[in-house]
């Protein structure tokens, strides 16, 4: 995975075929993402991707505080999602300079948002949608800069060797192609360090072969991470969903590389 220019034969994308995302922050600020009307799922921001910055958003802010949990029993399951969610917010709150990286990025739209946080982030997918994110970042990068975050853009085709470390992954409805699960789970692996965190937000889709394949994405992610789901109630107070589900995945330490 390099961080230099990557060299794309045709574009993929035609400035004039651009349409805007308009995204408001809960500080007022508001990102605009541009998406392709022409080209593959990538060049569209989708439904999860919203749910899971605006949860990155609201954990950078609150932690598991403003959780709706008055009116409900807090079961094993929440007990452990709360605590998964302050795991996350003590390493963002450490740092609010944390290194991550988003896999199967598209247009950008996870991994800008939260280098406008403050974030270290390095936007990845395959090399035709490099052009697209490149865009998207330099038409944020005046609100990126003002958090003193950093956003990267590079080609990254699942399951060749990476050579770095993460603090954090960011992945958000890469469930889709069945020949993809496999490399993109490897890629997982080699990114994390024994304290990477990964955030893993997929839609629900029951059509065509969707409800098989995230069953086995989830058995092939359970052989090197415990999962921990997250409760709609400790999610974004507007942007959730109960079709839109989010994972907190945490490494098993024999089974992630060591720096």
């Amino acid at each position: 995975m390099s961080k230099e220019s990557v060299e794309v034969k045709e574009p993929s994308f035609q400035v004039d075929r651009l349409y805007t995302r308009v995204t408001q922050l809960d500080d007022g600020r508001s990102i605009s993402i541009y998406q392709s009307e022409v080209g593959d799922v990538g060049c569209v921001v989708w439904d999860a991707a919203i749910v899971l910055a605006k949860f990155y958003e609201h954990i950078i802010s609150y932690g598991s505080r403003q959780a709706k949990t008055s009116d409900q029993s807090v079961n094993s399951a929440d007990v452990k999602a709360i605590q998964a969610v302050e795991l996350l917010y003590e390493k963002i709150q450490s740092n609010r300079a944390i290194q991550a990286i988003e896999l199967g990025s598209g247009t950008g739209y996870v991994g800008i948002i939260a280098a406008a946080l403050g974030a270290q982030v390095t936007v990845t997918d395959l090399p035709e949608f490099v052009e697209l994110m490149k865009h998207n970042v330099r038409k944020n990068n005046a609100l990126i800069l003002e958090r003193n975050g950093r956003c990267d853009v590079s080609a990254l085709v699942w399951g060749t060797q990476a050579k770095m470390k993460t603090d954090l992954i960011l992945l958000s409805d890469c469930i889709y192609y069945e020949q993809a699960l496999t490399p993109l789970v490897n890629s997982m692996v080699d990114l994390s360090k024994p304290d990477t965190i990964i955030l893993c937000c997929h839609e629900e889709r029951t059509t065509d072969n969707k409800p098989a394949l995230q069953k086995q994405f989830f058995k092939e992610v359970a052989e090197h991470f415990s999962i921990v789901s997250v409760p709609v109630h400790l999610q974004h107070p507007t942007f959730s969903s109960e079709d839109i589900h989010i994972n907190i995945l945490l490494p098993k330490l024999e089974e992630v590389g060591h720096p």
